[in-house]
């Protein structure tokens, strides 16, 4: 018998967005034409961008500030590959989130109010950026399973050093995953109240039997988090105390609800 189900459960707790992460640059070789598995369950459709820096030469340009905000000629810039000056000869050099700040991803450049480049002055800039190869073309994505491969006649060559951008998922796996853990927790209730509760309808028990199932997807989506990097770590111990969390409230609820211990009667002297 259910005595919880996967609505209710959704209603205390969502782990697809949750566990999903984001990669930026993420190193990857692509050999051949074999498939490359990415960190994650799955990949979020069409978040994929295989990328590149492919000048050996910084690209150089000069500025007018007519406006604070100035967009360059490129977008995807390479991290920490931005300087600016106020002349190629390095009169003064810039810095960045001091003078100016950068939008690498759109490729902008502020100049910062309180710094040294003057409203009107004129910069010049120093760059490298990625370009994107296509998909389709380029590379093939199983969006899925989170792999990816080059193709036969790819601008990658293979066992060419590119980068990713993407963003991993469950890719549908969260149905499943509360599904399980709906039919572990009716299982373990199953077992633990009074008979007479089974063929009721008590409110306790439903709510009883939903804490439970919403701690095991929690410790589930802690499971999940850990295979990640970065602040990994942090991701997994808050999995882990929330799960702690709705196993406790489970656990208050279920005292009026299990079954009674059965206790030896003391002897009766005759």
């Amino acid at each position: 018998m259910s005595y919880t189900n996967t609505n209710l459960v959704k209603r205390h707790i969502r782990i697809d967005d949750a566990v999903a992460g984001t990669y930026e640059d993420y190193p990857l070789v692509l050999s051949g034409l074999d498939w490359k598995t990415l960190p994650g369950r799955g990949i979020r459709s069409n978040s994929l961008i295989i990328k590149a820096v492919r000048s050996v030469l910084p690209t150089h340009e000069e500025i007018g500030f007519d406006e604070t905000a100035m967009a360059l000629s490129h977008s995807r810039l390479v991290r920490s590959s931005v300087a600016v000056a106020s002349d190629s000869s390095l009169g003064t050099v810039y810095v960045e989130n001091v003078d100016y700040c950068i939008d690498v991803g759109r490729g902008v450049l502020t100049r910062l109010s309180d710094g040294a480049i003057p409203p009107d002055g004129n910069v010049v800039i120093w760059y490298f950026y990625h370009v994107p190869y296509v998909e389709g073309t380029d590379y093939q994505v199983d969006y899925n399973s989170g792999r990816v491969r080059r193709l036969s006649g790819s601008a990658i060559q293979s066992d060419q050093s590119v980068l990713a951008d993407f963003q991993s998922a469950l890719t549908g796996e969260e149905d499943e995953i509360i599904s399980a853990a709906v039919a572990e927790a009716d299982a373990i209730i199953d077992s633990q109240i009074d008979q007479a509760l089974r063929l009721g309808n008590d409110q306790t028990l439903q709510t009883a039997t939903t804490f439970l199932a919403v701690s095991l997807v929690c410790r589930a989506a802690a499971g999940f988090v850990s295979d990640g990097t970065g602040s990994a770590a942090q991701h997994t111990t808050a999995w882990l105390s929330l799960a702690e969390n709705y196993r406790r409230d489970y656990e208050a609820l279920m005292k009026t609800l299990r079954k009674s211990a059965t206790r030896l009667k003391p002897p009766v002297r005759s």
